[in-house]
């Protein structure tokens, strides 16, 4: 596991590789011991990413996003990378990993075109980036060395770093995920791939900026999506949540004829 070691952060510890670093490998809990949905296990690839190994043959989406887009909670076949690459004829390989750091999502990206797109066949990426207020604060006591998706009022955080995300929150935390998102919108565009991004929480100052493949309208704000009457499994939304979403993808690609 040393190869990605330095490249991504992932669904893994370097160390441990068949464990989320939240979860632990499969385990019978449910969110609030309402998951009604199929048993399964979490698979991690060689990249310390939930799903396949890479194939660099097959028309393949990528997508990049917190653990909601390594689909935490619901089988792997049912997260909705997959129900939106199988509607469009792709095969999915996620790198989405655990927490919901924006930068550390960046980081993924910047990675991953900086390692020649990991030698996919890359025909669409989807990205979406988490709610503004959750970080990844770096701690000495365990590998890898962070800690994420964490917000103010949790119990772990020093006085110190809950002044820094109140600041955060409050200041800079909006144009600074509007300005990611451009970053890997011109990215995306230099290399010719089509690209949807979504946004966790609605942005007020993000219609000043003209993204193409952004997505933050209240009509696409996707928390709307999330329906918390459907529970997935370790604290996570459950299939009709991943459901909703493929839907919402699905449209975009279809009015913007991104895959024509």
């Amino acid at each position: 596991m040393e190869n990605f070691k330095h490249r991504y952060f992932t669904c893994v510890s370097p160390d441990n590789p068949h464990s989320t670093v939240y979860h632990g490998a499969d385990t019978p809990e449910n969110f609030n011991k309402k998951y009604t949905g199929p048993n399964f296990t979490y698979n991690f690839n060689n990249l310390g990413f939930r799903g396949e190994e890479i194939d660099a043959i097959s028309p393949a989406m990528v997508s990049f996003g917190p653990s909601l887009s390594a689909g935490y909670g619901v089988p792997q076949e049912l997260r909705y990378g997959d129900l939106v690459a199988n509607n469009n004829n792709l095969k999915h390989f996620s790198f989405g990993g655990h927490g919901g750091d924006s930068l550390t999502i960046l980081n993924n990206i910047n990675s991953f075109f900086l390692n020649n797109k990991e030698n996919i066949n890359v025909k669409f990426i989807s990205v979406m980036w988490p709610d503004t207020s959750r970080f990844s604060f770096y701690n000495k006591e365990t590998n890898p060395l962070f800690i994420s998706s964490i917000g103010v009022g949790f119990p772990t955080l020093t006085k110190e770093q809950e002044n820094f995300m109140l600041y955060w929150t409050t200041n800079v935390s909006e144009l600074y995920t509007i300005e990611m998102a451009r970053s890997v919108d011109l990215l995306c565009k230099s290399h010719n791939i089509p690209c949807v991004q979504l946004c966790h929480t609605e942005m007020t100052i993000a219609k000043n900026f003209k993204i193409d493949s952004l997505y933050f309208d209240k009509d696409w704000y996707i928390w709307n999506l999330l329906r918390y009457e459907d529970r997935g499994r370790d604290n996570h939304p459950g299939i009709k949540t991943h459901q909703n979403i493929a839907d919402l993808i699905n449209e975009i690609i279809d009015s913007k004829q991104l895959l024509q």
